[in-house]
C-alpha cells in the first residue's frame, strides 16, 4: 500500500471536492496497477496474476495521503483539508466511479490457480498452463512455481494411505480427496455442491488431514465460519474472500430457512451480503466446506430429501493412532508435506479435471453405506421402510396407505420415534421415492409390511 500512498502524494488534482478527489484516486490507481475495478462493494486490484480485494480500513488510511496536498485554484494555491467524514465520502464516491465499476465481475471466472510463473487452468476436463491475465479473474494463488511435470505427490499419498489403511475402499477415498481438494483450489466446488464431512472418533487423524488440506491454501483464504452464523449478511460477505471453510464441529440446522441458505452457499447461488460498513450486494460464493464430526449430525430442519444427503461427501476415518507405536508428531508430518505443496496442488487440479470430465465425484462404497445409515437415523420414514417394509414393483402388490400408516404409528411408538399425520407420511414416502397410486378412491404405496418378528429395530 505504500506505493499507492506515494503515488497519491504525487498525483495531480484540480479540486478538493469528494467526487473530484475520488476520480483523481481512480486515475492514479489505474496508472499504478495492472488493473483495478470496483465490484461486489469493494475495490479490487490486479497484480502478479492475482486479483485482491483492498481492505476497507486500509483504503481509508491510504486516502489520508491526500490531506494537505496543494493544488492550483485560479491564481491562488489551495490545499486539501480532510476530515474523517470527508475521507469516507471520497471512498464512497470511489465505489461509484463509473470508470471502475464492474458489478458482478467475479461471478464468472476461469477455474484454476495462479502460480508464480503462470496460471494452471481447468478446461474441458484437462489442465493447461497459461500466462497470467486479469481476464482469468483469479483470486487464488500460491507462492510456488508450476511443477515441471505433473507427478503423484508421494509423501502426501503415503500419508492418505496410512489414514485409510484398513479400508477396502481406500483407493476411492484418496481419489475423492484428490477431486474434492482440486475443485476447492480452482473454485469449482460449488458446481458439484458437496461439503466434505470427516466422521470418526478422536485420534483418527481428522484434524491432521484438515490441516494438511488447509496448508495448500494461502492463510487469508482459509476461514472457519459455522453455518449457524450465516443468518448475518456480513458473515456471508466474509465468505467471499474464503476459498476453504474449515469447521471442526458441525451444528444442526434448526430451520428450513437456514437449510435453504446453506444450500445456496454450498451450490454457489446468488446470496445477499453486506460489509459492516457498506451497502447490500449479491455475489456467487466459491467456498468449499470441510467439516469434522465424531458422529453424523441429525437433520433438525425437516429436510429429508435426496438433495439434502447428496450435499455431503462423507469420509469415515476408522483408525485410532492414540496408542499406535508408529504414531508420528503431527507437526513433523505437516512440515514434511509442505515440501510437496506445488506437486500436491497440481495433482489435485488433475483430480478436478477428472471430476469435470465425469460430472460428479467418485463416491467410495463406505460413503454410500454411511449415507444410507444416516438417512435411516435422521429420517423416521426411511428407518421404518428399512426396518419393517419391503419395497415392491408390481402395483398388484401395493399396500393401502392407511394400513401402512397404522403400522408406522405402531412401530414409531415401539422405538420412540415421533409420529406424524397420514398426509405427512405420504409426502415423506414421495421424498423417499416410494411410488403411490390411487385405487377406488384410496391411496396405495409400493410397500409390503414384514411380519412383526422381522422388524429389525424393535428386535434389536
Amino acid at each position: 500500500m505504500q506505493d499507492l500512498i506515494d503515488a497519491l502524494q504525487q498525483c495531480e488534482i484540480t479540486d478538493s471536492g469528494e467526487v473530484s478527489l475520488s476520480r483523481s484516486v481512480a486515475l492514479t490507481m489505474q496508472d499504478l496497477f495492472e488493473d483495478v475495478c470496483v465490484s461486489n462493494g469493494s475495490i479490487w486490484i490486479y497484480e502478479k496474476g492475482l486479483w485482491g480485494r483492498l481492505d476497507h480500513q486500509d483504503m481509508l488510511s491510504v486516502l489520508h495521503a491526500l490531506n494537505g496536498k496543494a493544488f492550483a485554484k485560479g491564481d491562488s494555491l489551495k490545499s486539501v483539508s480532510l476530515s474523517s467524514g470527508k475521507v469516507k465520502g471520497i471512498y464512497e464516491s470511489l465505489l461509484l466511479c463509473r470508470e471502475l465499476r464492474r458489478e458482478g465481475y467475479f461471478n464468472d471466472f476461469v477455474p484454476g490457480v495462479a502460480f508464480l510463473d503462470g496460471f494452471l487452468r481447468l478446461k474441458d476436463g484437462k489442465v493447461f498452463k497459461e500466462a497470467h491475465s486479469p481476464e482469468h479473474r483469479c483470486t487464488m494463488g500460491v507462492e510456488e512455481n508450476i511443477p515441471d511435470a505433473f507427478a503423484e505427490p508421494t509423501l502426501f499419498v503415503e500419508f492418505l494411505e496410512e489414514l485409510f489403511k484398513p479400508d477396502e475402499d481406500k483407493a476411492s477415498k484418496i481419489q475423492f480427496i484428490q477431486e474434492w481438494v482440486g475443485a476447492a483450489l480452482c473454485g469449482t466446488s460449488t458446481k458439484y455442491a458437496r461439503a466434505a464431512l470427516m466422521v470418526g472418533k478422536g485420534g483418527n487423524g481428522k484434524s491432521l488431514l484438515a490441516s494438511a488440506i488447509s496448508n495448500l491454501f494461502p492463510d487469508h483464504m482459509v476461514g472457519s465460519s459455522s453455518p449457524a452464523r450465516w443468518d448475518k449478511e456480513y458473515n456471508i460477505a466474509a465468505l467471499q474472500d474464503v476459498r476453504l471453510n474449515v469447521v471442526s464441529e458441525l451444528p444442526e440446522h434448526d430451520t428450513a430457512a437456514s437449510a435453504d441458505l446453506y444450500k445456496a452457499v454450498l451450490s454457489g447461488d446468488l446470496v445477499s451480503a453486506r460489509m459492516p460498513y457498506g451497502r447490500p450486494y449479491s455475489y456467487k460464493p466459491r467456498t468449499a466446506h470441510l467439516y469434522s464430526a465424531n458422529s453424523l449430525p441429525s437433520s433438525a430442519s425437516g429436510d429429508h430429501s435426496y438433495g439434502f444427503y447428496r450435499r455431503w461427501g462423507l469420509l469415515s476415518l476408522n483408525r485410532c493412532f492414540i496408542n499406535s507405536p508408529s504414531r508420528r508428531d503431527p507437526r513433523e508430518i505437516l512440515e514434511t508435506l509442505k515440501k510437496e505443496r506445488g506437486v500436491i496442488i497440481a495433482w489435485a487440479l488433475q483430480g478436478a479435471a477428472a471430476l469435470e470430465a465425469r460430472g460428479d465425484y467418485i463416491i467410495p462404497g463406505s460413503t454410500q453405506e454411511l449415507e444410507k445409515e444416516w438417512r435411516a437415523d435422521t429420517d423416521s420414514v426411511q428407518d421404518f421402510i428399512q426396518s419393517c417394509c419391503k419395497v415392491v414393483e408390481s402395483e398388484d402388490d401395493y399396500e393401502f396407505l392407511k394400513c401402512v400408516y397404522d403400522f408406522f404409528k405402531e412401530w414409531a411408538n415401539l422405538v420412540g420415534r415421533r409420529p406424524m399425520s397420514n398426509r405427512a407420511l405420504k409426502k415423506r414416502l414421495d421424498s423417499n421415492n416410494i411410488p403411490t397410486i390411487r385405487r377406488g378412491g384410496q391411496v396405495k404405496c409400493a410397500l409390503n409390511i414384514r411380519d412383526r418378528s422381522d422388524w429389525s429395530d424393535v428386535l434389536h
